[in-house]
Formats: structure tokens, sequence, C-alpha cells
């Protein structure tokens, strides 16, 4: 890649609007203290994309296997990696159009000042290129205020991923407490890159009640779509209410995962188990989830831990409790859903 002349950004803008663009995909941590359903993006080191489709022919967990830079304490701001810019070529190629370009991380009024590397593309492709690029930039702060303002379900639902399945979430977790619209102020860092292959955007946004992240996922140049699961941390049921009363039926909950060393009660044997310690974005309590080594599940667990260079990891698991014993804080995980608190695509 050649030498990329950058331009000084300019001083008269008000908003701040920062682009950092990788070829490294994208990651959600937990974020500590912050006000719920807030994530917090995380660049990646080197993906390692593995498939694990068709396991025994059962489905698999929604795993890309990558190595991460730095994961150790929730909600720090993450380390900065080099962007190359060849998967921004990707991802610019998958929706219609060739720049070889990357994005600076300039303050600016509902708009991104590019840095673009010079080629011998003419001046015409050039333009109608990023043309496209504002285009993009339109949509997306489109789809944040009006996800953020709507007021129903289903006018949220315009706006968010999966609507076909989120939609009987959403009215579960609205049952009981009232839609609150934001208003979108403005955008501070937004990261873009691959989440299991596919774009996404991560948004760090002011509104008038506060700041939070949202993961966005690119449709298309003017199509864009809020992961409202990780925007309000949904889960089927209160980490507490799920300890109280320890169901016996696997639920897919999204937890905090480390690897642990208790074996006692029914899980005694370390040579039959791997243990795990297990709790919720909060940490109030925790748990030991088990796995029998040398099963499938099992590699598919080591695979996770192996590749990501953090002892704890945001993963989602479903979780039983054992129909039988004394074990109090010991339970089964019985299958690995994802390795992030996002559905890259929709679970079965």
């Amino acid at each position: 890649m050649g030498h990329m002349d950058k331009k000084s950004p300019p001083t008269n803008k008000a908003q701040e609007l920062k682009i950092v663009t990788d070829e490294k995909p994208l990651r959600l941590e937990p974020k500590e203290g912050g006000s719920k359903g807030a994530v917090k993006s995380h660049r990646t080191g080197v993906m390692k994309d593995v498939n694990l489709e068709n396991r025994a022919g059962e489905q698999t967990p929604d795993v890309d296997v990558q190595e991460i830079n730095h994961e150790e304490g929730w909600g720090e701001r993450p380390k900065r990696s080099t962007a190359n810019g060849w998967l921004v070529l990707a991802l610019l190629a998958i929706f219609g159009f060739t720049l070889w370009a990357i994005f600076s991380v300039y303050k600016a009024p509902d708009e991104i000042e590019e840095v673009v590397e010079q080629t011998d593309e003419p001046e015409q492709k050039t333009a109608d290129d990023i043309g496209e690029i504002h285009t993009m930039q339109k949509a997306l702060k489109s789809t944040v205020s009006e996800y953020l303002a709507a007021e129903t379900v289903e006018a949220k639902l315009l706006h968010s991923r999966h609507p076909e399945r989120v939609g009987a979430l959403m009215k579960q977790f609205y049952q009981n407490k009232k839609i609150e619209p934001e208003e979108f102020l403005k955008f501070g860092e937004v990261s873009i890159g691959a989440i299991a292959g596919r774009p996404f955007t991560i948004a760090e946004i002011k509104t008038d009640r506060g700041e939070k992240s949202l993961a966005i996922e690119q449709i298309s140049n003017e199509r864009f779509l809020v992961d409202w699961e990780t925007d309000v941390y949904f889960q089927p049921m209160e980490w507490m209410d799920f300890l109280r009363e320890k169901p016996t039926d696997p639920i897919a909950m999204r937890v905090i995962v480390s690897m642990d060393h208790f074996y006692a009660y029914e899980f005694n044997d370390e040579e039959k188990y791997q243990c795990y310690r297990i709790t919720d974005r909060n940490k109030k309590e925790h748990v030991f989830g088990y796995v029998e080594r040398g099963s499938k599940l099992m590699q598919v667990m080591n695979l996770v831990f192996t590749n990501y260079s953090t002892p704890k990891l945001p993963l989602i698991l479903k979780l039983r409790f054992p129909k039988e014993g004394d074990v109090k804080r010991g339970l089964i995980i019985e299958d690995c859903i994802s390795d992030r608190w996002l559905y890259a695509t929709p679970p079965s």
C-alpha cells in the first residue's frame, strides 16, 4: 500500500463523528458500570474464521474465532491496532463501489471527513464513491435517530435486526416497562468492521439521556438495522431469578465466562468435567458451569478460549441446573450459541 497524504481536520466543526476502520472484525464486550443495555465496542486482532457448521448434525454456535488485543478490565478503552484498509475495500465492494480508501478520525457535524489514498482512478469515479459514502452516513444517522425516538414496539422494529424473532422479545421486555424515547444528539467514535463476516458499525452516541453504544448491521448503502438485544441486554429471565428458580430446562443466557477449577458434589470428577465460572453483566452472583471433557461442546469451548487472548468472554450459553443433586451453584452447559452477546444470524 502506498503512502497516504492526510488532510488536516477542519477546525470549525461542531459535532464529533469519529470513524475508525480496520481489516479486523469487531467484538462486543460488557461495559461495566454503564447504563442498562450499554455495550462497548472492541477492536480485535487477526480473525481466524473457523467453520463449526453441522457438528454431529446439530446447530453450531455463532462462532468466528478471532484473537483479540485486550479484554482485561471490562469497560476499559480498547487498544487500537494499525488500520491497513483491505477489509474496508471488501466491505465497500460488497455494496457496489470500488473506492480504495480509509476513513480518518475527524470531528464533523453529521458527516465524515475522508482520507483517500491517491490512486489512478478518474476524479469523477472518486467523487461518485465519496457520494455513496455520504449516502451511507445519512442513512446511518437516520436509522439511529428514528430507532431511539421510537415510542412503540412497532416503530422500533422498523429499525431493528431480525424483526420477526425480536418482535416477540420486545413485547415481552416492554410488557411491564414503558419504552423511553431518546433524542439523538451526536456520534462519538464509530468503528466499522465485520462480525462473523457481516458488515457492522459499532457507534458510540450521545442522547438526551446519556451515552451508549449501538451495534448496527449494514444491510445496503441506504439501510442499517440496530441490534436491539445488545442495546437492552436482553435476557429470557433475570439473572437473579435464574439462580433462585434453578430451571432444569436449557435457557440461552448472555453471560461472562472464565475457566475455573471448582469441583464438588455431582461435579467432583475433574477428569470428567471442565469447570467454568459464569456470571452476568452486573457480576452480582456467580455459578459454576460444567462441560464433559472429550465432548463436541468441549471442543467448541476449547476453540473459543484458545483463540482469544483474554480469560473472560461474553458468550451466549444454553444453561440448565441438574434435575437431581445437592449442588447449589453448579449447572450444566448444554451449548455455546454465540461467542459474543450478538447473534450474527438468527438462532433456530
